[in-house]
C-alpha cells in the first residue's frame, strides 16, 4: 500500500507542476518532524472511536501512515534523478506514461539489453552459461 501511494505521489511531486505543489512537499516533509511518540495517544484514541483497535487493518494503516512520507521524499528524488529526456525519447518510441508499452518500444528494448549484459557478465572464460 505504501510502495503503491508513495511511487505515485513522488512521480506528482517530481513531474507535473501544480498550484500548492512546493507547500504540500513542505507540508509532508514536516510530518517526518513530529517525534512518533506524540502521536501514539491520539492515534490510539482515534482507532477505539473508528473500531479499528487491536485489528490487522488498524496496524496496517498505522504502519503506512508512519511510512509514506519519507517514502514520498525518497520517490520524488529517485525520480527527480532520472532525466526528462529520457522519458521524451521514450515517448517518441511510443511508450505511454501510464499505459503498457506496446511490442517492441523502448522499454522493451532496455530490458533485453539488461538481460543480455547481465548474461555477458555471467558468463567468463572456463565457465558455462548453462545450468547443470
Amino acid at each position: 500500500m505504501t510502495l503503491a501511494v508513495s511511487v505515485f505521489g513522488g512521480y506528482a511531486f517530481a513531474r507535473f507542476t501544480f498550484p500548492g505543489r512546493n507547500a504540500l512537499f513542505l507540508l509532508t516533509l514536516g510530518i517526518l518532524m513530529v517525534p512518533y511518540a506524540t502521536l501514539l495517544i491520539p492515534l490510539y484514541v482515534l482507532l477505539h472511536n473508528i473500531g479499528l483497535q487491536n485489528s490487522l487493518l488498524g496496524l496496517a494503516l498505522v504502519l503506512a501512515m508512519f511510512q509514506l512520507p519519507f517514502a514520498i521524499f525518497m520517490m520524488r528524488i529517485s525520480f527527480e534523478a532520472v532525466p526528462r529526456e529520457i522519458e521524451e525519447s521514450a515517448l517518441v518510441d511510443g511508450c505511454g506514461i501510464v499505459r503498457d508499452p506496446p511490442a517492441g518500444s523502448c522499454c522493451r528494448r532496455v530490458g533485453r539489453a539488461s538481460s543480455r549484459s547481465r548474461c555477458s557478465r555471467s558468463s567468463r572464460p572456463g565457465t558455462t552459461s548453462s545450468p547443470r
